[in-house]
């Protein structure tokens, strides 16, 4: 009957049984190692090179301007360490900033590298798809404010001025037996290396009904695109 092969040993192998036209559909990229950005010949729109986080991330900031024309013309992938046992994250957002169009995190950790994932696919309805900046896609002007200044200077900057007023109603951490919280708030915005910066408001001592903190930032985002503001509220014991 069907359904296997005989091998060497005498035994029959099984032989899955594969729709073709159903197999077909679920592949949609072939891995391909990656050589050096200057071997770029021969490749296919469907091919994909991945990248373990050290070697991407040494790459996107010593090697940023020839990163940002691969990936300009190449899909790339790039994934957490093996090592991450603790199913931490390593910083997505030096990968983006060279274009890599899969950044591959651990989902089940709500870390700050989650937490700007989420944040930047909130954009586009939140359908998890966004369309690269125009710096970093095909033809695109060459703006981009790399790691080690390759890019062209094409200033697209942003003032941007922002109100901390109060907080109410906040609880204490799971971890922190006490009842009453001394918040402050941290205000960082994550993009390109230069505009990647933080401030922070003063502490409000034991005042976790209604924190009044009335102080105001004011900064430049040099590529507004690419950075992302991230505001949180902390405990200054935790």
């Amino acid at each position: 009957g069907g359904g296997g092969t005989e091998g060497g040993d005498g035994k029959k192998k099984h032989q899955p049984k594969v729709c073709k036209e159903l197999s077909d559909t679920v592949v949609y990229c072939k891995t391909v190692t990656f050589q050096s950005f200057g071997q770029t010949d021969g490749y296919r729109v469907y091919e994909m090179s991945s990248f373990p986080e050290k070697k991407g991330l040494k790459l996107a900031k010593s090697k940023s301007k020839q990163f940002v024309e691969f990936t300009r013309g190449h899909l790339c992938r790039m994934y957490p360490d093996g090592l991450r046992f603790d199913s931490s994250n390593y910083p997505a957002m030096p990968c983006w900033c060279v274009g890599v169009q899969m950044v591959a995190l651990n989902f089940q950790s709500y870390d700050r590298p989650m937490q700007l994932n989420e944040g930047k696919f909130l954009d586009n309805a939140n359908c998890g798809y966004l369309l690269k900046p125009a710096s970093l896609r095909p033809g695109g002007p060459g703006s981009w404010n790399g790691g080690d200044g390759g890019g062209q200077a094409v200033p697209k900057k942003l003032r941007l001025s922002l109100e901390v007023v109060s907080a109410n109603q906040l609880v204490s951490p799971r971890k922190v037996k006490r009842r009453v919280v001394d918040p402050f708030v941290l205000v960082e915005v994550v993009g390109a290396r230069g505009d990647t910066r933080r401030f922070s408001t003063s502490t409000v001592l034991k005042q976790g009904f209604l924190a009044e903190f009335g102080e105001e930032f004011s900064f430049e985002v040099e590529e507004p695109e690419q950075a992302l503001l991230r505001v949180v509220v902390m405990d200054e014991v935790v």
